[in-house]
């Protein structure tokens, strides 16, 4: 069965398929790590092995930590840390978590993704953290939604011919809408379904994302009444992206990090470059960040 939506009709003439002049297939080809961070390292604890990325200056005084959602990986974060780095003075660590995808102590600006949302708020409970930025976490609405996550799951193609496919699905399902984002972040997302046959290119998810649905449905609790008095109160900053999809700092990673670079300049966390102009303060917004996707 072919795990690609059929394609949109194309206007005939005669019954012969026309394409517009001047418009190419799309590349659906992966994109290389390298064109977007410095290093790829690896760090042993016990048996498990653990790999992280990073770019940007090591000794910028702003370190911030990107972790990603489930069933992503750190490359999910490759547009936006480009896009955060030409912005502002920063030092970037985008780490797989575990089972996902292929630390310094010192005052850390956390940002978290979906599953890594939930997750970076529990680490800057517990580790040096200055700010923290959460974007289309699991709450009110949200949490609605979940019950019918898991018809979502089965619903998506257990394997792949290749990784170009793929990519191709992910940018023409909208489970990544922007391109250059989907080539660089579904390779991290899918492994060999064979690594013994090297004739063979099938991929599969890397994580079989029913099965940790115990996790991920655990505590459904609302958070709207909390967060809704916390925002008037000016205890963070709520920011719509209505155009984008869950993914938020794939699908408009220009809008994303010009958000985090003001607030990460704003509050003297790091230092603006000279191409870059912060957004105007917003009176009586405190210091945590949270965006929100609509789909």
């Amino acid at each position: 069965m072919d795990p690609l939506p059929p394609r949109p009709p194309h206007p005939s003439n005669s019954g012969t398929r026309m394409v517009p002049p001047g418009r190419r297939p799309k590349d659906y080809s992966p994109t290389d790590w390298g064109d977007y961070w410095a290093e790829k390292k690896t760090f042993q604890k016990d048996s498990d092995l653990f790999n992280y990325y990073t770019m940007g200056n090591e000794e910028s005084k702003c370190c911030i930590l990107v972790l990603h959602g489930g069933g992503f990986s750190g490359l999910s974060f490759s547009l936006f840390g480009k896009k955060l780095r030409e912005m502002a003075d920063c030092f970037i660590i985008a780490p797989d978590i575990r089972g996902h995808g292929g630390s310094r102590s010192r005052p850390t600006v956390i940002i978290g993704h979906s599953m890594g949302g939930a997750l970076a708020v529990h680490v800057a409970h517990r580790t040096p953290c200055i700010g923290l930025v959460v974007i289309d976490v699991v709450e009110g609405t949200a949490l609605e939604a979940l019950p019918s996550m898991e018809v979502i799951l089965n619903g998506r193609p257990g394997k792949f011919k290749s990784k170009d496919q793929a990519i191709e699905w992910a940018v023409r399902t909208n489970y990544i809408k922007n391109i250059n984002s989907a080539k660089i972040s579904m390779p991290g997302q899918v492994q060999d379904k064979s690594p013994t046959d090297e004739e063979s290119t099938d991929q599969i998810w890397r994580i079989n994302l029913s099965e940790t649905a115990n996790y991920w449905r655990a505590g459904m609790d609302r958070l709207d009444t909390a967060l809704t008095v916390g925002q008037m109160q000016g205890k963070f900053q709520l920011s719509v992206m209505p155009t984008a999809g869950h993914a938020i700092h794939e699908d408009q990673p220009q809008k994303v990090a010009e958000l985090i670079a003001t607030f990460i300049t704003r509050h003297k966390f790091a230092t603006a470059n000279p191409n870059f102009t912060p957004q105007s303060a917003i009176p009586g917004l405190g210091g945590l960040g949270r965006m929100r996707g609509m789909m």
